[in-house]
C-alpha cells in the first residue's frame, strides 16, 4: 500500500464537493483501498488516499477517465500536485 496526497485549486469549492463524493467506482479502478479522505480550504481541495499499486495509480492519472473526471468537478489542472508518502519518521 502507498498513501497519496493530491492537493489543487477547483472553481468552486461546493461543486467540486457535490462531484468528487460520486467518485467511488472510480477511485477503485484506480486502486484505491479504503475510503478516499478529502478536505477543502477556501478553493484548495486535498485528497488523501491508500492505493495498492503505485504504477497503476500514475497510470490511471493519465488517463481520459481522471481527466473528464476532474473537468466535471472543476479542477484547475494547472494547480494539481501529488505527494506520495514513501517517508517515515519514528515517533
Amino acid at each position: 500500500m502507498v498513501t497519496i496526497l493530491v492537493v489543487a485549486q477547483c472553481k468552486d469549492p461546493k461543486k467540486w464537493e457535490e462531484s468528487f463524493v460520486t467518485h467511488g467506482p472510480l477511485f477503485r479502478t484506480m486502486g484505491a483501498s479504503g475510503p478516499a479522505r478529502y478536505a477543502l480550504d477556501g478553493n484548495w481541495a486535498a485528497v488523501l488516499m491508500e492505493m495498492k499499486d503505485l504504477d497503476h495509480y500514475h497510470k490511471m492519472m493519465s488517463s481520459q477517465a481522471i481527466a473528464d473526471a476532474m473537468a466535471s468537478d472543476g479542477v484547475l489542472r494547472e494547480t494539481v500536485q501529488r505527494f506520495v508518502f514513501d517517508k517515515k519518521v519514528a515517533v
